[in-house]
């Protein structure tokens, strides 16, 4: 994941996870829960598996009420933090020494200051009425439980405005900033600034990652800029906008609420 983000940025974190042992029997489902501030907010997950010989599968991750509560029951999140935990939408038999890539797109919330993220994934999925690091008899012996990483540190510093970098109708970076209205039905504005002469491309993709729109690809001059997105072949849902402009990349997330 980055180290730093700006508030209201989509970030992306992975985590890659390895089971050693096979499975011939009952295709488990694997879960994948992140540890994260109270104001942040799920887009979307998905995931890849791959064993000794070859593709098992791939596909998304869905949020689960029953695995969140799962694992705050065996990790209680702090003050402030709150667990966000998602689930395959298949399971899969597989060779011995499974890995598993899993990805998760998450806005960042509007509270600044450093923050530790958590991550849980299971070894082996089961009912969440049992606790991860026991069995369902209630021992602590047996192939249930899963593995975590915690204390991963992302510092999120506030969010800068175009007016706030802008003097005399010249920006001094580039700034994207949130879509206005949001949620929008069927259009919306999304309003971005131009450090120097360069490249610009802005694109709109669904949670899947499939570009449904190219707004901008064109070389641009310093300056301020707004281009309207018309939505109106598109279902609910939620639409991420990503702007690149030389080294420059950013992604925000909005709601079409048809």
């Amino acid at each position: 994941m980055p180290r730093t983000a700006n508030t209201g940025e989509v970030i992306t974190v992975r985590v890659v996870a390895q089971e050693d042992v096979g499975e011939s029997s009952t295709p488990w489902k694997g879960v994948f829960s992140v540890l994260v501030p109270e104001d942040w907010d799920f887009v979307a997950a998905e995931y890849t598996a791959s064993d000794m010989n070859g593709d098992v599968g791939s596909g998304s991750l869905v949020v689960s009420p029953e695995w969140t509560d799962s694992t705050e029951k065996a990790i209680p999140a702090p003050s402030g933090m709150k667990w966000i935990g998602t689930i395959s939408d298949e399971g899969y038999l597989h060779a011995d020494t499974l890995i598993a890539e899993a990805t998760m797109q998450l806005q960042v919330g509007q509270t600044t200051g450093d923050f530790a993220i958590g991550y849980v994934v299971t070894k082996e999925a089961y009912a969440p009425t049992c606790d991860w690091f026991m069995n369902c008899d209630g021992g602590t012996t047996g192939t249930n439980g899963a593995d975590s990483s915690m204390n991963n540190m992302i510092t999120v510093m506030g969010g800068v405005g175009i007016e706030d970098v802008t003097e005399k109708g010249i920006p001094s970076q580039f700034v994207l900033e949130q879509n206005y209205p949001n949620p929008f039905n069927p259009s919306t504005t999304i309003r971005y600034a131009v450090e120097e002469a360069t490249p610009v491309r802005l694109s709109v993709f669904d949670v899947g990652g499939r570009e449904v729109a190219q707004l901008v690809n064109e070389t641009k001059s310093p300056g301020v800029y707004e281009t309207k997105f018309e939505a109106d072949n598109l279902p609910s849902g939620i639409y991420l906008y990503r702007l690149e402009a030389g080294e420059f990349s950013e992604t925000r997330s909005m709601v079409l609420n048809r």
